[in-house]
């Protein structure tokens, strides 16, 4: 008997489960079936949206229907039946409507009649018995104000002509054509959007109008309202704040913005909505990087690569979509690599920075970071990834990377040998040596069929003696000049890049410390050998000495004023 209930019971239980589900089905395709809909119509039934009737000079009819370029309009409703319609700048608050009612049916009733039948559930106002109103009118209830500004209209339904308060309200497609320029922000110590005084785009049907919303002819009064807050959504179906204006405040104002935790762990997308057309602001860090400086560029080959760059909580202001607006206070990375243009897998640096700084809106570190450039010649990417972990919640994380392109060349190392022995040095000048060099740059290839010049700098020579004198350097003063003598010699390196030529130093014994009361040196340089050359594509040679970049390698004579004799120089073969 007790299983026998038990059954039943499970049955009942299960058929009210059933009957609950398709309960539930009717009702979403009931829903679906009768949604609600409302629309701005033409005498064609068309959708229209309304122009600015007014020039720069005189508002005129502000953007009232049957004037101008504006067909005389209605409102059509769908799915709610046929009620009494006007059209507004409405937003919802928290879940309460705050309205504007800028139509009217007449001077004494606020609300016009859906009298026409379009089928399928439609209905619609009779041509000429509405108008978007060029005026105030207090009589209606609610009282009616000017259709003064641009906005997406809010189409009103009740069941009287004079409701007092409207309650039903469905957001159309349909505007009163323009636009607004708004400056926004958000103070996070307060937690509020302060919103300035907008500029009013009007569009007419010959262009747009700029005026602001507090100029005396064309901006708000107490019977030209604007309706602004902070939403969630850009048309002020979803907002959290909400203020008419001037009565119940004016420009600037402050808002709530409807936010938890700010911190840069959260962000929040809103919008400053004005008479239903939002502008975006977004709450929240935004970690921007910026590459300040690559220098040198181009780099050569063991060159030591500076960069600089710095790390914004980039605030876009005056408009903040991308958020900067909230302190950055969590540890974050950034990564900096350095690889190939043309193969990304090519790394040559690739290091991370712990940032434990706090950042403030607006605020930025830069940082100086420097690179040893040992790597393959080629054009080079360095990039710099901010929050490169993902520890910090942005409004914008399209702005993260930084890249600086830049060229890293090769230079020429040579190999020399004087006498068979690997050295740049030569001991004594007035004998003859045997040089021998190996050209090969940097990326490892031999310098083929190059152009080498060796140079012989203010050494003896027979034909034009080193000569001082006196000379006149204006009117009045005189100075000690000096002749310079440079000696060279041009040989080719073959197809693996040696090249071999004897060589006499001719010195000069001019440089001698007994000859120093001449200061030559300050006069016409020092002694000095050295080689250059181009390449075969006719590139000069360029080589790294003490991390600088010169044409000219060093050739070093060790004693180049005085001479050796043959004594001592056949010990030095030896």
């Amino acid at each position: 008997m007790r299983d026998s209930k038990n059954d039943f019971n499970k049955k009942l239980f299960k058929s009210f489960k059933t009957i609950s589900f398709l309960l539930f089905i009717l009702a979403i395709i009931s829903k679906i079936a009768y949604s609600q809909t409302a629309r701005i119509i033409d005498t064609n039934l068309n959708p229209f949206d309304l122009y600015f009737t007014g020039d720069a000079i005189d508002p005129k009819t502000w953007y009232q229907d049957a004037m101008g370029p504006n067909p005389d309009v209605g409102i059509e409703l769908c799915g709610a039946g046929q009620k009494y319609v006007g059209a507004a700048y409405a937003m919802n608050v928290n879940g309460n409507w705050k309205s504007i009612l800028i139509t009217y049916r007449s001077h004494t009733d606020a609300l016009a009649y859906t009298d026409r039948s379009r089928g399928g559930g439609c209905y619609y106002t009779s041509h000429g018995f509405l108008t978007v109103s060029p005026s105030y009118l207090s009589t209606p209830s609610p009282q009616v104000y000017f259709a003064a500004f641009p906005g997406r209209l809010f189409i009103a339904y009740e069941n009287s002509p004079n409701p007092g308060n409207l309650v039903n309200l469905i957001r159309s497609d349909n505007m009163l054509r323009g636009d607004y320029d708004v400056e926004r922000s958000f103070n996070h110590t307060e937690v509020k959007i302060r919103v300035k005084t907008p500029t009013i785009r009007f569009q007419s049907f010959g262009g747009v109008i700029s005026k602001s919303a507090d100029d005396t002819t064309f901006g708000v009064s107490n019977h030209r309202r604007m309706l602004v807050g902070i939403c969630s959504d850009n048309a002020g179906t979803l907002c959290h704040s909400g203020i008419i204006v001037p009565a119940e405040a004016t420009f600037p104002l402050s808002l709530e913005p409807g936010v938890g935790s700010v911190d840069d762990k959260n962000k929040y997308d809103r919008f400053v909505v004005i008479n239903g057309i939002g502008k975006p602001i977004c709450i929240g860090a935004n970690l921007k990087a910026d590459i300040l400086s690559v220098n040198p560029d181009p780099v050569y080959y063991s060159q030591t690569l500076s960069f600089s760059f710095r790390v914004m909580n980039y605030r876009d202001t005056p408009y903040e979509i991308k958020g900067g607006n909230v302190p950055v206070t969590t540890d974050f990375k950034i990564r900096i690599r350095i690889y190939r243009k043309d193969n990304a897998s090519y790394v040559v640096l690739d290091q991370s920075i712990i940032v434990d700084d706090n950042i403030m809106p607006g605020d930025s570190i830069t940082f100086n970071t420097n690179w040893e450039a040992i790597a393959k010649s080629g054009r080079y990417i360095l990039e710099i990834f901010v929050d490169s972990e993902n520890d910090i919640v942005e409004c914008e994380e399209l702005d993260n990377i930084a890249t600086r392109e830049f060229e890293l060349k090769p230079i020429i190392l040579p190999r020399i040998w004087i006498n068979g022995n690997e050295t740049n040095k030569i001991p004594f000048s007035g004998a003859p040596y045997n040089l021998t060099m190996h050209l090969k740059d940097s990326d490892g290839l031999n310098v083929s069929n190059a152009t080498v010049i060796l140079i012989e700098e203010n050494g003896i020579d027979s034909f034009i003696p080193l000569q001082i004198w006196n000379a006149s350097v204006n009117a009045t003063n005189r100075s000690t000049i000096a002749t310079i003598n440079k000696r060279e010699v041009t040989l080719k390196s073959d197809y693996y890049g040696f090249a071999s030529i004897t060589i006499i130093p001719s010195g000069n014994p001019i440089y001698h410390e007994k000859y120093q009361y001449l200061n030559i040196s300050s006069l016409i340089g020092n002694y000095s050998i050295y080689l250059t050359g181009r390449r075969f594509n006719n590139e000069t040679f360029v080589f790294i000495i003490n991390k600088s970049v010169t044409n000219y390698y060093p050739i070093e004579v060790e004693d180049y004023y005085s001479y050796i004799n043959s004594t001592r120089f056949n010990s030095y073969e030896e």
